[in-house]
């Protein structure tokens, strides 16, 4: 157990590195042919990273000390807004469930003043579709799809 412990503590880091801020902010500042990342692709790709970025949220908040001034931290948060704007970028509807409300809130991302870090929300945020479900939970097969036909 420890030694899966500390693997996911080293992936984690691995991932939270200026490389990710690079790398959104590339995807954020590119403009990509509707024809080939169509809408499904932007939910069901801003919906993967919203729950990686959660679950960097969660374990920096459970094993890090002093959040504000952990370098990891604030790659996170980074990232976090990054994420946020392609979800505004490509008009994006949430699910978004807070820790002191019982239900979940859904809008579109344009209407959110902001979103600077997960801290507030009990679950990552969801991305939906039109008809506020979401596209496909088995993700590993859309993306295989998605590579495949293009």
């Amino acid at each position: 157990m420890i030694t899966l412990v500390n693997h996911s503590g080293f992936l984690n880091n691995e991932i939270l590195t200026n490389k990710l801020i690079d790398s959104l902010t590339i995807i954020y500042n590119s403009n990509y042919k509707r024809e080939k990342y169509n809408n499904e692709f932007w939910i069901s790709f801003t919906d993967l990273l919203s729950k990686k970025l959660m679950e960097l949220n969660n374990n920096i908040m459970i094993y890090q000390k002093n959040k504000n001034k952990n370098p990891k931290y604030i790659i996170l948060n980074k990232s976090i807004q990054l994420w946020f704007k392609i979800c505004i970028k490509h008009n994006i509807r949430l699910s978004l469930s807070f820790s002191k409300v019982e239900h979940n809130v859904y809008c579109y991302s344009k209407q959110i003043k902001q979103i600077k870090n997960f801290i507030r929300f009990l679950y990552a945020p969801r991305c939906l579709d039109y008809n506020n479900l979401f596209i496909n939970e088995d993700y590993s097969r859309f993306l295989i799809m998605h590579t495949i036909n293009n």
